[in-house]
């Protein structure tokens, strides 16, 4: 059963009962996103108690299980909904007793179909709930830290029970409170100063950047001690969901294919290497980027950025410029050609340059220089890179694309790095 493959599933919405959100979570990352997945198939049907299937295919794009037919995962994750769960364990929902019961009655895989049963006590916690959230279903497939999906959906149950109006509303968790819905071990992140640098500050960057909801954070002190942490969460009403990988379920309009790739050729204008710009393109928003494009420029010329490349790239993945920044005025079509064909031809000498010298290093080398890169954190801060490493390994060409550039930072002469000297080439090779 299809649940969405065109554009309206930017929209699609989980109805998730209170007692599905403010609970102590047991369930792993990708568990989660099955639960979900199964979820939705029934309320699209109307919460009608019978067996439902599913193509694999669905499934796997829902869980974000990549290409591969082995079932063996699918096996694990469902097995994980047997357990029993302690729901509405933190009472927000009035109208629904506190349950002991697990998700899942039965499961069966047959070739390309997944075929499942919801337990009987847990669909009568579904039909009979009066508090819910609303829950955008491509969340779970844009957000990156084990942690985040738990905490987006809590967040939009706060948000959809604060009011039909209500755009911001906040949050106050003690310590314990936040542990337990993450479903934290008393010793997991025990010292504050780890949990509040590997779990707050990191699902809550990754909830702002990748869903329809922002969230802000401060901790609040009792006698120079964390006691608790309030949260101010929004919701983001124009937020567009990137999911990569999946060209075939969220199909851009043409009218938004060509935008980005006029964004893609603003980018290659200022030496902004393509598989860079289509990376930018992917994870932020058309006006973000020409803004910091215009304000990169402005601060380059003022003096205040030496490598502009480098201070552009930063800029738009930071949103330095104001919102109502000028945006950069249109390109002369002369101009353009030439630029992009200097652009193009310096990235190729680049190109044979470092090629040269990867050429000439044997397997040793290789391995050792790709252990170095991973150990001095050059994924950090890329989520598209640090999600396809996870999947593919050496074989993602976004990570390669990575490596090659960390590589070349090390290596090649300063005239294939910096935008001066990327002039002095141009005027060089055009005497030559």
């Amino acid at each position: 059963m299809s649940l969405e493959s065109s554009n309206s599933v930017q929209t699609l919405a989980i109805r998730k009962p209170a007692g599905m959100t403010h609970f102590s979570n047991p369930y792993k990352f990708h568990e989660k996103k099955l639960l979900n997945y199964c979820v939705k198939v029934v309320e699209k049907s109307g919460y009608v108690d019978r067996e439902y299937e599913a193509p694999m295919e669905d499934v796997k794009y829902w869980v974000q299980f990549g290409k591969t037919r082995n079932t063996k995962w699918l096996r694990g994750l469902a097995k994980g909904l047997f357990k029993a769960v302690e729901w509405n364990s933190m009472g927000k929902d009035n109208s629904t007793k506190w349950t002991a019961v697990p998700a899942l009655k039965k499961a069966e895989i047959d070739g390309d179909t997944f075929r499942w049963k919801m337990n009987d006590e847990f669909m009568d916690i579904i039909r009979k709930v009066e508090i819910y959230g609303q829950i955008m279903a491509l969340a779970q497939l844009c957000v990156k830290d084990e942690n985040s999906l738990t905490m987006y959906e809590f967040f939009c149950t706060e948000l959809s029970t604060a009011g039909e109006d209500v755009l911001e509303t906040v949050v106050e968790l003690s310590i314990g409170q936040l542990r337990h819905v993450l479903g934290f071990e008393p010793t997991k992140y025990k010292e504050y100063r780890d949990f509040s640098r590997y779990v707050i500050k990191k699902f809550s960057d990754d909830i702002s950047k990748n869903t329809n909801v922002g969230v802000e954070w401060e901790p609040l002190k009792d006698n120079g001690t964390v006691r608790a942490i309030r949260f101010t969460v929004s919701w983001k009403p124009n937020h567009t969901f990137i999911v990569k990988g999946s060209p075939e379920k969220v199909v851009p309009s043409i009218g938004d294919a060509i935008e980005a790739a006029n964004t893609v050729s603003l980018l290659r204008e200022h030496r902004i290497w393509e598989s860079k710009a289509k990376q930018l393109v992917a994870m932020y928003g058309i006006d973000q980027i020409e803004r910091n494009v215009a304000y990169a420029v402005d601060q380059h010329k003022a003096g205040q950025a030496k490598d502009l490349q480098r201070f552009m790239v930063s800029a738009i993945e930071m949103d330095y410029a104001p919102k109502d920044y000028a945006k950069p005025g249109p390109v002369t079509v002369a101009a353009e050609v030439e630029e992009i064909d200097w652009a193009a031809r310096f990235e190729e000498a680049r190109t044979k340059m470092l090629d040269s010298y990867f050429v000439k290093q044997d397997d040793t080398w290789l391995h050792l220089k790709r252990q170095e890169f991973i150990d001095c954190g050059g994924l950090d801060g890329d989520l598209i890179s640090r999600s396809n490493f996870d999947k593919e390994g050496w074989e993602s060409d976004w990570v390669n694309d990575r490596f090659r550039s960390w590589v070349a930072k090390q290596v090649l002469d300063d005239q294939y790095l910096s935008v001066e000297a990327y002039t002095s080439w141009c005027a060089e090779t055009a005497k030559s």
